[in-house]
């Protein structure tokens, strides 16, 4: 499990920086949708990481954030000791990315081709070794990571969950911080006003919140702190649409990834949605299956 604490959201965040940032690829959580709803098991596509042991002598790290042009949250790592880089905290992501044109400029020896999603399906991509990659006081060893072309990122890399997991991450939007820390398993901690802890707990390389509701339909939610906007899959449009007897149509948009490609849909609203103790109000969702 890994807690993701959210500092001053608000409606312009959320659509824009998201909780992009908070929810996406919302999924509902009722029985009677869950046929629509359950995902086929994925091939295996990554290939398995050497070890990749963390240097604990320090529990934690306060990095300085950037915004990308996309309003997402970066953080300087060093890669094999230089640096430096900017990199994308994405909470929906396995596997850690770095970019082409980064990875030529070190000259990491290349791996082996791997298969990666994308936003319209599965692509092939070569992989960069690296033998150290360092988060503030973390260090990861002996890493093979994806390579994607810089300009689709607009970043250096993507910090998946093979970096973050099993630790605390704290988004302070207002100071534009980002805190890594082991986690603390206490049995109360007092949090000041202005913070908002949401549990998530890890699921087929995903941080899912399964305690949330969009205007008053049960739902799941996968919490990607990369991407821009918020996407809720047919089934709870569906939902939703049974429930209210209509969904708000805000338009058309579209959606494009790191991995190229473009997906058109419709943009809906909603009143109001809530994860567990986080709400937020006159929210606007992408509809897709992705």
């Amino acid at each position: 499990m890994s807690d993701i604490i959210r500092h001053h959201l608000c409606r312009r965040t959320l659509i824009r920086a998201g909780a992009a940032t908070c929810l996406s690829g919302l999924g509902t959580g009722l029985p009677a949708l869950s046929a629509a709803t359950a995902p086929a098991a994925p091939p295996p596509t990554m290939p398995p990481l050497v070890g990749q042991p963390t240097d604990n002598s320090q529990q934690n790290a306060r990095l300085d954030a950037r915004n990308t042009a996309a309003n997402q949250l970066t953080v300087g790592v060093l890669i094999n000791g230089q640096g430096p880089y900017q990199f994308v905290v994405d909470t929906a992501a396995e596997q850690s990315v770095i970019s082409a044109e980064l990875a030529l400029s070190l000259a990491l020896p290349a791996g082996r081709n791997v298969v990666v999603k994308g936003i319209n399906g599965l692509i092939p991509a070569p992989t960069a070794r690296v033998n150290r990659l360092t988060l503030g006081s973390f260090v990861h060893r002996n890493m093979t990571l994806p390579v994607l072309p810089r300009p689709l990122m607009k970043a250096d890399g993507f910090l998946g969950l093979d970096v973050i997991n099993g630790t605390r991450v704290t988004f302070d939007f207002r100071k534009r911080s980002l805190r890594v820390e082991a986690p603390r398993y206490a049995a109360q901690r007092i949090y000041a006003p202005d913070i908002t802890r949401v549990k998530a707990y890890g699921s087929a390389g995903h941080l899912r919140i399964n305690d949330c509701r969009v205007d008053g339909v049960m739902a799941s939610a996968i919490i990607d702190t990369g991407a821009e906007v918020s996407i809720g899959n047919s089934a709870l449009r569906d939902a939703l649409a049974a429930r209210k007897g209509k969904v708000s149509d805000l338009g058309e948009v579209t959606l494009s990834g790191v991995t190229g490609g473009e997906l058109t849909t419709r943009l809906m609203g909603v009143s109001k949605l809530r994860m567990q103790d986080l709400t937020f109000s006159d929210a606007a969702i992408t509809r897709g299956n992705l």
